[in-house]
């Protein structure tokens, strides 16, 4: 009995030490590559006199670096990978983008994690609308047969280089020139965070771009969500917005009754070389039913956006009311017509409730926020309704187009549909 404890200690002590030098051989081995990465590393100096100040390269006049990360942010359904679609065949094709020139044409690469079968027939029908492009053959605009691995994977950064310089290769056989963007739609289907409330979690992904984007010589342009707010960048977490060289953002009013977009805009938040130019508006046209859709820009835009961003505004406007104050106004304003009686009974679960047109909310929030544009108010009333909504403050429930959008006072115990 001794001697089978005795062997069996043994045995244990034997993998143990087995296991101690195999670690050992792993530790000294990374140990090597780290030293030899570090004697290997340039540590050369620029001083301030040694080269001439430049100023920073542009893809697009005023809006877009030439290198780096850069991203279109949108509610779903907004446009904002027609927006992309836009700008990708203006830099193939050197024309312009939001009105503004494309200063260095080249190729493209789109990554599409989502919406893959769109992309070509979208890319075409703007080619020939736009550019009278019908031989495609060796247009520069490609994308991969497949996306397979995530933007957070720990391949992820070899695989998108490796295919990046393959790329390249096919461009210059096709004589196609240098590839100049390569757009990632989206950032959440590309990334599959697992919170991307996260911090961490998305600058890792987001630094991996930019090493990529100036490794490559190459533009990043991410597609993007906003969050419900759209005054208030994109989705998740802040560190997007500080790791992105140039911010545009697609925003559009919402028909709370059909859940259309319209009046579709396009706000520069942010551009790192200089200062954000003013909104500009666009449509989305197609020439008949079925065929795809393409981006037509109407010029500047004029609204509260663009009130925001004028000298004049920042030098005398007063601060406009937050979203809650608005908010506020809209439950004042179903109370009032919860008091005035009418309406029509309504289910709630088991709860009967007294349901009215949301047109009747409208006028009267309107009547009440006289004191800023048409525009602005229709704005707010379309955000407050919907934080008041989310708040269970109001319960919403939206018809189809034959049907009106129902209000009623809410609560905890009226969970809104």
């Amino acid at each position: 009995m001794n001697n089978h404890s005795d062997n069996f200690w043994d045995e244990q002590r034997a993998e143990k030490l087995m296991e101690d030098d195999a670690f050992s051989r792993r530790r000294s081995t990374t140990s090597v590559q780290v030293r030899s990465v570090i004697e290997e590393a340039d540590y050369g100096i620029t001083w301030l006199g040694d080269e001439e100040p430049t100023p920073e390269p542009q893809l697009v006049e005023g809006m877009l670096p030439l290198v780096g990360v850069a991203t279109v942010l949108g509610l779903a359904y907004a446009g904002k990978s027609y927006a992309v679609n836009d700008a990708a065949l203006a830099v193939v094709k050197g024309g312009e983008f939001a009105g503004r020139k494309v200063l260095a044409p080249g190729a493209v690469l789109w990554l599409a994690y989502e919406g893959a079968p769109s992309v070509a027939p979208r890319a075409a029908e703007t080619l020939r609308r736009k550019y009278g492009e019908t031989d495609l053959s060796k247009v520069p605009f490609g994308r991969p047969t497949r996306t397979r691995i995530a933007l957070t994977d720990e391949n992820a950064e070899e695989w998108l280089g490796t295919l990046i310089v393959r790329y390249k290769e096919q461009v210059a056989e096709h004589g196609g020139g240098d590839l100049r963007m390569v757009v990632v739609d989206t950032l959440t289907r590309g990334a599959m965070f697992s919170n991307e409330n996260e911090a961490g979690e998305v600058d890792r992904v987001l630094a991996m771009l930019a090493r990529l984007a100036h490794e490559h010589q190459v533009l990043f342009l991410v597609v993007d969500h906003l969050g419900k707010d759209q005054t208030k960048g994109a989705r998740g977490s802040s560190a997007k917005t500080a790791a992105y060289d140039a911010i545009l953002s697609v925003r559009t009013d919402i028909d709370i009754a059909t859940m259309v977009h319209s009046n579709r805009r396009v706000v520069f938040e942010k551009f790192r070389a200089g200062d954000p130019l003013p909104p500009v508006k666009f449509d989305l046209t197609a020439e008949s039913e079925g065929s795809p859709a393409i981006v037509e820009w109407k010029g500047a835009y004029v609204g509260e956006e663009a009130e925001d961003r004028s000298p004049k505004s920042k030098a005398t406007k007063t601060k406009e009311p937050s979203t809650n104050f608005n908010m506020d106004i809209v439950v004042e304003c179903m109370k009032e017509i919860e008091a005035g009686g009418g309406g029509q009974p309504h289910k709630v679960g088991t709860v009967e409730v007294m349901a009215h047109d949301a047109e009747r909310l409208r006028a009267a929030f309107y009547g009440k926020r006289q004191d800023i544009s048409a525009e602005s108010r229709k704005v707010a009333f379309s955000r407050s309704l919907a934080d008041a909504e989310e708040k269970r403050k109001i319960g919403v429930l939206r018809g189809d187009n034959s049907r009106p959008v129902l209000v009623w006072m809410g609560g905890d115990e009226l969970l809104p549909f």
